[in-house]
């Protein structure tokens, strides 16, 4: 959880009517500093005579609630836990992993760590390296699409939602071999913090 430094940088940005005025896109690129992978913005006035204004934005989503500050964390923890927590019975599924991007020593090691960090991942192998292309072979609590989102909130770039200049189907050897592999497998690219 982090907070607002409040330092000339973030005032010389952001006013309280940019908040109070409900203009997010202001509040949106002043976080940027921050690194978060969502962003609750709220207007507490306890003498307004409407309830107190919230909005929360995770990922492409934004939520849009009235309540006081007691009644909205459980609204975030319900959806943060919605997002990351795993059920300890949920089954473990290997999924064939590509992350191009990786082009250097420091790059890898990053990556690395990201993918450390994720704790549904049960087991990593690298599969093949072609290039700044880098296959592994992951098994995952959850599945791919639960590996997918906990990759784009660690800062990977999911290779069919941009433009990367890569064509993974063409200039990458296939990560699998079965026909029904194509849900088990995930493109991404690395862009460095």
């Amino acid at each position: 959880l982090l907070l607002p430094l409040m330092d000339t940088e973030d005032r010389a940005q952001v006013t309280y009517a940019d908040i109070r005025g409900g203009f997010d896109d202001i509040v949106l690129a002043a976080s940027v500093r921050y690194d978060v992978d969502s962003i609750l913005i709220g207007v507490v006035d306890a003498e307004a005579v409407e309830p107190n204004r919230w909005r929360y934005y995770f990922g492409n989503d934004v939520y849009d609630w009235r309540g006081e500050p007691e009644q909205i964390m459980p609204l975030v923890a319900d959806r943060l836990a919605a997002e990351f927590a795993i059920r300890g019975d949920a089954p473990v599924r290997t999924v064939s992993l590509r992350i191009a991007g990786i082009q250097t020593v420091e790059a890898y090691g990053d990556v690395q760590q990201r993918l450390a960090e994720l704790g549904l991942i049960e087991r990593l192998s690298i599969d093949s390296v072609e290039g700044d292309t880098i296959t592994y072979e992951v098994d995952v609590r959850g599945g791919a699409e639960r590996l997918a989102r906990a990759l784009r909130f660690a800062g990977l770039l999911e290779a069919d939602r941009i433009d990367t200049g890569y064509d993974f189907d063409s200039t990458i050897p296939s990560a699998t071999s079965s026909d029904d592999a194509g849900d088990n497998a995930l493109d991404f690219f690395y862009e460095p913090r």
